[in-house]
């Protein structure tokens, strides 16, 4: 069979390029979610270290929220 006939296995059909479609934007929105929640996190850790003077927590907060930059351009450009 050539390329484009019916039955052809070269060509994905519309339902599951759609289902795919629909999988890539799910796993989009999750990765952002998780990035968002790591920069905040990040944030928190940042402000409590520097209202409360400890210095562990200002790493750690900084270190949340290099993770969650780090999500968020995987998932930029993954999808995930």
């Amino acid at each position: 069979m050539k390329t484009g006939e019916k039955g052809s296995q070269g060509i994905v059909g519309s339902k599951e390029r759609l289902r795919l479609l629909y999988l890539f934007f799910i796993f989009l929105a999750m990765g952002w979610r998780v990035a968002r929640n790591l920069l905040l996190t990040g944030l928190f850790f940042k402000l409590l270290g520097d209202y409360m003077a400890v210095r562990e927590f200002r790493i750690a907060g900084a270190l949340f929220a290099l993770f969650g930059i780090g999500v968020g351009v995987v998932s930029l450009f993954f999808g995930y």
